[in-house]
């Protein structure tokens, strides 16, 4: 595991998904630019160093946050014994 004693998630989703839930939010200077998407793609490869480091990949493209805290408290009894 990346942290003794944790489990560390990585919530993934398409590059489109994660653009479309930053709309109309706060204002996030890094994505700042002509083409969102683009943008998103490029931070998306810079990160999957560390994305790749988790314990475990919940993907949420399709997922609500209910939906998506239900399958990490599943892992976590699963994979960390909590």
């Amino acid at each position: 595991p990346v942290r003794a004693g944790a489990l560390v998630v990585h919530l993934k989703c398409m590059v489109t998904t994660a653009v479309k839930r930053l709309e109309g939010g706060a204002s996030r200077p890094l994505m700042m630019g002509e083409d969102p998407v683009d943008i998103m793609r490029k931070l998306m490869l810079e990160r999957e160093p560390w994305y790749s480091q988790a314990d475990v990949e919940v993907k949420n493209d399709m997922r609500t946050a209910s939906q998506t805290a239900g399958d990490i408290v599943v892992l976590a009894r699963q994979r960390a014994g909590w």
